[in-house]
């Protein structure tokens, strides 16, 4: 009863002084009750409880600050005595005052006996350490700077007192980022370094704790010189002691911590080995209620982790995760355990989520991760990296979801942790590059050029922020090439594409075979080489391209999630290719690799539905080549597929529509299906009326929807679907006048309008269906097969409208006038046709493929010019063009492809310049939903215009040397005269 009625006086003069009136502690008898209740409370060995000794100590500060100055010294002193064993139970009740007097009072000389405050600081130290308490941090320090101030030089604890207050000064400035913390924790270390002889029994704590302040150093200068200084000090420490000493566990966890960050900087295996034996041999000596043991398995967590990121090996990746949440459970609410801890395993957990696609490990990553925020200060060191961290695991569940605010999260994440790290901080480069990620896949979802240009400056600092010998900088230079790629894709800058080839041949040549970073670089190496193929034309390029993806598609694991996109690339790659060749066999390696990349996404992948439509078009495409069924059939349940997981809103839903259009319109030419053409065209609708007005790709389709209609125009002679499909095509060649796709909607424009001729007889249609062809051969880009089937056509249409008019005449002679007229008008169309022919053999194809270009033009191209010329008296261009037919034919015997063999002897570089126009001019532009962006089509237009023009300067260069005036020149084949003379009078009617 004496101590509740002594606790409550004291309470009541407490609450007195608080309420303003500060008699009540400075009454004598105040002093009095606090002795008593101190001397009443003491429960022997165990002290006064807290609550008494902090009324005590409250009571007794009060009186301090309520007296003149000096006055209340003694009180003071009091109540610190009484303050000071609280700290490491309840920091919270020491005023900030009472730490700030203390200090003041040591720093004037007050005497203090310094090793009961250097022992107090010791037993307080741990506690501070574990939470992140920075008043404690701060009375720790004060009380170790005191006993320091209060003893000479050579105290016999002096250097186990500095080697404290080192690690106090490190911890705290861990806490809160203030850099003079970190120089007095480096200076006070090495001083106790200094005074301790190596045999001293002392020197194996000192050296382990000096190897911490130079680890934390590092991690904020990238300094190599400080990792290598903490690795010689913990080899010291772990040297210093016996194996069954109670601390050399913890001295070889904390040697494997300093090796596994030296391999994050060096890229020494050697190191990362070593720690991971080192910490396991130090987890299995240790008992499994050690009160560090969640540190060891932190450590074999973080040494495995990285050692996974090196080789691949799952089952590094396996024990990081493992070990992480071993550690945690270990942790008993240490807050810089904790943190580090939690950060590990969400990284851990991101590792396997990008090997595995498990999206249940990218949500529980996230989540230890930003648990693992919550337990820092916003402007604590450790913070910007896991923030980094964080970034990197929202925009991976972005890329796997689809879900824009995590992109968005991510680059807020990314920034922030940019501007809170230092400049030289030895992560600064991961970081940055992280950031740069974050907001390239943000410019590729929304097209935002002030991503793109941002991305480009962060991932330029990276590089600049990075040492030449980083382990991790071809990452950050493969990377930069991706960027550069984009903005090429963008901008139509090439030297933006050749600056990313140059980037991604180094970061692909600094990594080993075996590497698991370099299938990514391969990937982006080859993407950028395809890039450069479709502006050049270089089949070379191309080749490389589909080398460079093959090979990063051969190094990553079948159930890898980047398996997918690699296998897409792959296989447009391999269909680009085929679009320059004719070869089957691309086009077969495109159809191989298309379902690669299906059998390898799951079914929920955003990415899926593009995948199914790609397919289809290349199966549809493969179909037309073969004329085989079954690739039909594949490509119309392939597109149902996609039409079936595709929602309403989906950023493709255009395109997938369109190729559905395009698979039910072949199936129902092929198979005469009026009910499924009409699919086709309400799928074709939907596709063109979802495509933006100034899509580059509406004219395309509104042309395609023109087809469609007017195939069923034909079916079931419905005048209104022949009306809609002029109208549409018509729509389609004045939408882009110099697209390179206006060869075919103008092709498709003149089928339509010529259909109408002959169902009203309107030869106004036909005149604008003959000019329509007539345009093609001139348009830049053209490539040669189209230039002959548009001439063809042209003279066959002149040739009908001639027949048309003169059976119109009013007599025979008029009507034999037209007839001739007509006939005249088609020849040089004729002619113009037959002089591309040889140019169709001039690239090499196999027999098969050879065959099918000659059986489909040489024979019946040559008859009716022939008989064209036959009409207009000239008999003998007549026999030549028949022997120019011939010849072709049997040129492909005899390999007539010679001119071509024998310019790449006599002059390679015009050879391989040759071909490279012709690729680029017979690539058509098919409609496939290609992974690189809206902008290509322009850039593909320009390359095509451009090529056209240096084809002909070439032709006109090689004829110009010695030996070579006919080189593919039709007359060459005849002996004939050049057929760009006047036709002599002998040949007019």
């Amino acid at each position: 009863m004496r101590i509740a009625e002594l606790s409550a006086s004291i309470d009541a003069r407490i609450r007195a002084y608080e309420d303003g009136d500060p008699s009540q502690v400075l009454d004598s008898q105040a002093l009095a009750e606090t002795t008593a209740l101190l001397r009443e409370a003491t429960q022997g060995e165990r002290g006064v409880p807290v609550a008494t000794a902090a009324r005590a100590a409250r009571l007794r500060w009060a009186r301090h600050v309520s007296l003149p100055e000096q006055e209340g010294d003694e009180d003071a002193w009091a109540a610190l005595s009484l303050f000071m064993p609280l700290l490491g139970v309840r920091a919270d009740i020491v005023p900030v005052d009472a730490l700030r007097f203390f200090v003041e009072a040591t720093a004037r000389g007050t005497s203090v006996d310094p090793e009961p405050l250097a022992y107090a600081a010791a037993r307080l130290l741990p506690s501070a350490i574990d939470r992140l308490d920075q008043v404690l941090l701060d009375w720790v320090l004060a009380m170790l700077g005191a006993a320091l101030t209060s003893t000479p030089l050579d105290h016999r604890h002096r250097a186990r007192w500095l080697s404290l207050f080192s690690t106090a000064a490190s911890s705290r400035f861990q806490s809160a980022g203030a850099p003079g913390d970190l120089v007095l924790a480096v200076d006070a270390g090495s001083a106790a370094m200094n005074l301790v002889a190596d045999d001293h029994p002392d020197r194996p704590v000192i050296a382990s704790n000096f190897g911490a302040v130079l680890k934390v150093r590092f991690e904020q200068t990238g300094d190599l010189a400080d990792l290598d200084g903490a690795a010689a000090a913990m080899r010291a420490a772990v040297a210093g002691t016996s194996p069954d000493a109670p601390q050399h566990a913890d001295f070889q966890s904390n040697l494997a911590a300093v090796l596994t960050d030296r391999f994050g900087r060096t890229g020494d295996l050697a190191d990362l080995d070593a720690a991971i034996e080192m910490v396991r041999a130090a987890s299995a000596a240790s008992p499994a209620d050690h009160e560090h043991r969640a540190v060891m398995l932190l450590n074999l967590a973080a040494a495995s982790a990285r050692r996974f990121e090196r080789t691949g090996d799952s089952a590094d990746l396996e024990t990081a995760i493992a070990a992480a949440n071993a550690a945690l459970a270990h942790t008993h609410e240490q807050v810089t355990d904790i943190f580090a801890i939690r950060s590990t395993l969400g990284s851990a957990l991101g590792s396997r989520f990008q090997r595995t696609g498990d999206l249940a490990d990218l949500d529980a990553a996230i989540g230890s991760l930003s648990a693992a925020l919550d337990q820092l200060a916003p402007d604590a060191p450790g913070r910007p990296e896991t923030l980094s961290a964080l970034g990197s695991m929202l925009r991976g569940r972005f890329e796997r979801t689809g879900r824009l605010q995590d992109l968005d999260a991510a680059v807020v994440a990314g920034r922030t942790a940019v501007t809170a790290l230092p400049e030289r901080h030895p992560d600064r480069a991961a970081v940055l590059s992280s950031l740069s990620t974050a907001l390239w896949c943000r410019f590729e979802r929304i097209g935002d050029l002030t991503d793109l240009e941002e991305a480009l400056r962060v991932s330029r600092e990276a590089l600049q922020a990075s040492p030449s010998d980083h382990p991790n900088r071809a990452y950050w230079i493969g990377h930069l090439g991706a960027v550069l790629q984009s903005r090429y894709e963008r901008i139509g800058d090439l030297s933006d594409l050749d600056a990313a080839i140059d980037a991604g041949r180094t970061a692909v040549a600094a990594l080993p075979e075996g590497h698991p970073g370099r299938a990514a670089c391969l990937t982006s190496l080859g993407y950028s080489l395809r890039l450069r193929s479709n502006h050049t034309g270089s089949i070379t390029e191309l080749d490389d391209a589909i080398e460079s993806t093959r090979a990063a598609v051969v190094a990553t694991p079948q159930d890898h999630p980047a398996r997918v996109g690699r296998s897409a690339n792959l296989a447009l790659a391999w269909r680009k290719r085929y679009e320059g060749t004719g070869d089957l066999a691309d086009l077969d390696a495109a159809v191989d690799a298309g379902r690669d990349a299906l059998d390898s996404c799951p079914q929920d992948h955003p990415d899926r539905i593009r995948l199914l439509a790609n397919l289809a078009q290349t199966l549809r495409t493969r179909s037309d080549r073969t004329a085989a069924a079954t690739d039909l059939a594949d490509a119309l349940a392939t597109v149902k597929a996609a039409m079936a997981a595709l929602p309403a809103d989906h950023a493709d839903r255009a395109m997938v529509w369109m190729t559905a259009a395009h698979v039910l319109f072949t199936w129902a030419y092929r198979f005469d299906d009026p009910a499924v053409l009409q699919g086709a065209i309400e799928y074709g609708k939907a596709g063109t009326a979802a495509t933006p007005e100034d899509s580059p790709a509406r004219p395309l389709r509104l042309s395609s929807l023109g087809s469609m209609l007017l195939e069923q125009s034909n079916m079931t002679g419905d005048l209104a679907d022949l009306e809609a499909a002029v109208n549409a095509c018509g729509d389609a060649v004045t939408a882009a006048d110099d697209h390179p796709d206006q060869a075919v909607r103008l092709w498709n424009w003149g089928l339509a309008l010529q259909a109408r001729f002959e169902r009203l007889g309107d030869l106004t249609d036909l005149d604008t269906a003959v000019r329509s062809w007539q345009r093609i051969p001139d348009i830049p880009g053209v490539g040669s097969e189209v230039q002959m089937f548009a001439s063809r056509h042209a003279a066959e249409a002149s040739v009908l409208r001639a027949r048309r008019r003169a059976s119109e005449a009013a007599d025979q002679r008029s009507s034999s006038q037209m007839l001739a007229e007509g006939f005249q008008e088609a020849l040089p169309l004729y002619r113009r046709s037959m002089d591309v022919l040889p140019m169709l053999m001039l690239r090499g194809l196999d027999r098969a493929d050879r065959q099918h270009l000659l059986q489909r033009h040489a024979g019946a191209l040559g008859r009716d010019a022939a008989a064209c010329a036959v009409a207009v008296g000239d008999f003998e261009l007549a026999t030549g063009l028949l022997e120019l037919a011939r010849g072709v034919l049997w040129g492909q015997l005899q390999d007539l492809r010679a001119d071509l063999a024998g310019l790449r002897t006599s002059r390679p570089d015009l050879a391989s310049e040759l071909e490279r126009c012709r690729t680029v001019l017979d690539t058509p532009s098919p409609e496939l939903a290609d992974f690189t962006g809206p902008f290509e089509a322009e850039r593909s237009r320009q390359a095509r215009i451009s090529a056209g023009r240096r084809f002909d300067a070439l032709l006109a260069q090689i004829r110009a040397l010695p030996a070579t005036d006919d080189f593919a020149d039709p007359a060459a084949f005849l002996r004939l005269p050049r057929w760009g003379r006047p036709l002599p009078p002998s040949a007019r009617p």
